[in-house]
């Protein structure tokens, strides 16, 4: 499927015509969205693919235990592994997908704690999980159409992103 991602004469009107179409997953779509110049995106894109080929798969994406923690991680993790399929390095000795965890023993429990979890108001306190917490209760950014709108602040005013 990577090999049709541009028009290849099948009348696909979902489908760019260039990388510099803003159609969904395109470079100049991915730029809108991360502020990332699409340049630099089919550049890291190329030389990924080109040290595949030349080490026959033995490209790897090392990820940190950060990602995992927020929503819509999936989305990052299958760009990550699609990338690594259409490469070629899934299997391969020195290929693949590594994930690097170790940063949550450097403190004590004690030390992150208050940060990773919210309580309950009551006794006996009971844990919450502060990520689905703060995205229900936060009015976090809502991403639609490629704009991103502000988010509501105390007094009714909007943060400008």
């Amino acid at each position: 499927m990577a090999n049709y991602g541009l028009e290849r004469g099948l009348n696909d009107e979902n489908c760019a015509a260039s990388y510099d179409d803003t159609k969904a997953y395109t470079p100049a779509w991915a730029e809108q969205i991360t502020g990332v110049p699409r340049a630099q995106i089919i550049r890291i894109a190329r030389e990924f693919a080109d040290n595949a080929d030349k080490t026959h798969g033995r490209s790897m994406i090392i990820v940190g235990a950060g990602l995992n923690h927020w929503y819509h991680l999936d989305m990052n993790y299958r760009g990550l592994i699609n990338m690594l399929v259409f490469c070629g390095c899934v299997g391969q000795s020195g290929g693949g997908w590594a994930h690097y965890v170790g940063q949550e023993k450097l403190r004590p429990q004690t030390g992150w704690q208050p940060l990773a979890f919210a309580l309950d108001w009551q006794r006996p306190a009971r844990h919450m999980n502060s990520t689905s917490y703060f995205y229900n209760h936060s009015q976090p950014v809502a991403l639609r159409d490629g704009d991103r709108r502000g988010v509501t602040v105390a007094d009714g005013g909007q943060i400008p992103l």
